[in-house]
């Protein structure tokens, strides 16, 4: 049996696994994504090392697949300059907003919006406040790519990367030389993009268990990967993504209008073979809802067990709940032993105040496909994982001035003109009732559980619960971009308990999904033959019963430990072939309850009739 490596690098998780010719996993192991690439390269080679010890096996390839937009600039030695410099951090915000960017334009180029989660936004961050860093930034990489290069020596990307950086144009597949030159930067200065089955290097790396020379492949983008392995791959298919965030995927003949995509809130990116459009529309607040309300019933002194997502774990617009926000420092500082305490999920990420450094001057030049210097990835027993705190200090002191961080807010999609919510809940309203609820007996069970009680409080829930929610955390993303749209409870009666909010939460959840593919269906004119839903919450039979029945097509559950850690392998197991000889991974179809398929049918036109209405 030959078996394939995944790598899967989230905004909370990195997933390492060793899979066989159909996606079965061998073993998997899961380790908290570390704030810089020394770290980040130490948890990938013991993930490796870990499945190679628990296999007895070797791995035939290694596939690649995370998130996009979080990366690094490399000095021209191929040392990182900084931490991670992650999606979620505000940076850029400003500046990006200072270029007056025609955003008709911009769509029609790139397929997306100016936000500051592009890494477009923090090079121009980088070069109003940090210019010695983005002068001696030789390359920049996205994560999947900076730990191809770690493992392998060679620099690349996949256009499924390369087209978040909102300095790529999807219609020519090639970067964009007018938008790159708003940050100072040329096309040099970033990977070469190069399909998913082309291998980038052999590893040459030290890595107990994995030989040198085995190939390495960059599978793309975690949506993308997550779904092409689910068989979502034409027009007439659909995926739906589930994690902290949710995205419905829907492969199109072409992309739309850039007025509709804007005035939708939907991305249009290129498709993991690169033939056509994949529409993304995205729910920011999904997983991280029932987070969030897991977090009211948890006192100080108990700590929930990590939630069950272990999917894509990044949405179209807003960065999903309780994500860490790094801080770049100086790349000679030294790590301390310690990690901080997350803060609770469903909280929008803590902005500390610290400073970036710049370094010193830059080393002499290397080609891209050289062997970084110094890459953790050489070093035969990993070090213990941490994370950056934002007082660390350099072992040097660097060239240049300190800069302070400016306080931002995370954008949540086109720009509206929605007014201000109310800064206080009046009473007498519904969030009276639901602090009723979470102060009951009953939410001492999740007190003393947080997602292991999960089970127990939702087994005696009755669906319909009678309460329609709309699961807007911070703001609304697609289909019908509102920045200011914020959560809001109806129906909630005195005999509903813990169990019932929570259910209710996840009602929201699908109802809004439906909407999002509902609209999409509209805008392709094809209304898909199947949705494949993966993600972390398909092992929670409740959401697969609401999902079932809420969705206006047939699902089926992907029934894989991680989907794209496990489409990542399988898409490594065809190097130097074809993406259309991936196989599918295993899917089970779900019949909806007909009765409950009634029963939410008015439901869900009460909540479209809902969303029609301004926001107060």
């Amino acid at each position: 049996m030959t078996l394939t490596a995944g790598i899967d690098v989230g905004t909370t998780h990195v997933k390492v696994g060793f899979f066989d010719e159909r996606g079965s996993c061998a073993s998997a192991v899961r380790h908290p994504t570390p704030h810089d690439l020394p770290g980040l390269m130490a948890t990938v080679v013991r993930g490796l090392e870990e499945c190679a010890e628990r296999t007895g096996r070797q791995p035939f390839s290694i596939g690649i697949a995370g998130m996009a937009e979080t990366g690094v600039p490399f000095d021209a030695s191929g040392q990182a300059l900084t931490p991670l410099l992650w999606w979620n951090d505000p940076r850029g915000t400003a500046e990006i907003a200072e270029l007056g960017l025609n955003a008709v334009d911009l769509y029609a180029r790139t397929g997306r919006w100016a936000d500051a989660k592009a890494p477009l936004a923090k090079w121009l961050w980088l070069r109003k406040h940090a210019p010695d860093v983005l002068r001696a930034m030789r390359w920049w990489a996205s994560v999947p790519d900076a730990v191809a290069y770690a493992l392998t020596g060679v620099l690349r990307t996949h256009a499924t990367l390369a087209a978040r950086t909102l300095g790529y144009s999807v219609g020519r597949a090639d970067y964009d030389t007018d938008l790159l030159a708003l940050a100072g930067l040329r096309s040099e200065r970033l990977p070469l993009v190069q399909p998913s089955v082309r291998p980038v290097g052999g590893v040459v790396a030290q890595v107990r268990g994995v030989p040198r020379g085995t190939p390495v492949v960059i599978a793309g983008h975690d949506h993308a990967v997550g779904a092409w392995a689910a068989g979502v791959r034409r027009p007439g298919s659909a995926a739906d993504s589930l994690g902290a965030a949710e995205a419905m995927l829907v492969p199109a003949t072409h992309p739309p209008s850039p007025g509709v995509g804007l005035a939708m809130g939907v991305t249009a990116d290129p498709s993991l073979d690169g033939t056509r459009t994949v529409l993304v529309g995205g729910l920011p607040t999904s997983g991280a809802t029932v987070d969030w309300l897991l977090s009211l019933f948890t006192t100080a002194n108990d700590t929930p067990t990590a939630p069950p997502t272990g999917q894509p774990s990044e949405p179209p617009t807003t960065p999903p709940a309780g994500a860490p926000t790094p801080t770049p420092t100086a790349p000679t500082a030294a790590p301390p032993t310690t990690k901080p305490a997350a803060p609770p999920a469903g909280t929008p990420a803590a902005m500390p105040t610290t400073t970036l450094t710049t370094p010193p001057n830059a080393k002499p030049a290397a080609p891209p496909n050289a062997t970084p210097a110094g890459t953790p990835a050489t070093t035969t027993t990993p070090a213990t994982t941490t994370t950056p705190t934002t007082t660390a200090t350099p072992a040097a002191t660097p060239a240049g001035t300190p800069v302070a961080m400016p306080a931002a807010t995370p954008n949540a999609g086109p720009a509206t003109t929605r007014a201000a919510p109310p800064a206080a809940t009046p009473a007498g309203t519904p969030a009276e009732a639901v602090t009723a609820v979470l102060t009951s007996p009953a939410g001492a069970v999740v007190r003393a559980g947080g997602y292991a009680a999960l089970p127990v409080l939702l087994a005696g829930v009755r669906l319909p619960t009678g309460i329609l929610v709309e699961p807007y955390l911070r703001g609304r993303a697609a289909p019908a971009p509102d920045r200011e749209r914020r959560m809001a409870w109806s129906g909630i009666a005195s005999g509903h308990g813990p169990g019932d909010l929570l259910a209710a939460a996840i009602e929201g959840t699908c109802l809004h999904s439906r909407w999002i593919l509902d609209e999409l269906t509209t805008l392709t004119g094809v209304t898909p033959d199947r949705l494949a839903v993966f993600g972390g919450q398909v092992r929670i039979p409740l959401w697969m019963r609401v999902k079932a029945a809420v969705s206006p097509v047939p699902i089926d559950v992907v029934r894989a430990d991680d989907a794209v850690c496990a489409g990542a392998a399988l898409i490594a197991g065809q190097v130097g072939g074809s993406l259309d000889d991936v196989p599918v991974l295993p899917r089970e179809h779900l019949p909806p309850d007909p009765h409950l398929q009634a029963a939410y049918l008015p439901l869900y036109q009460r909540f479209r009739s809902q969303q029609r209405q301004e926001h107060p």
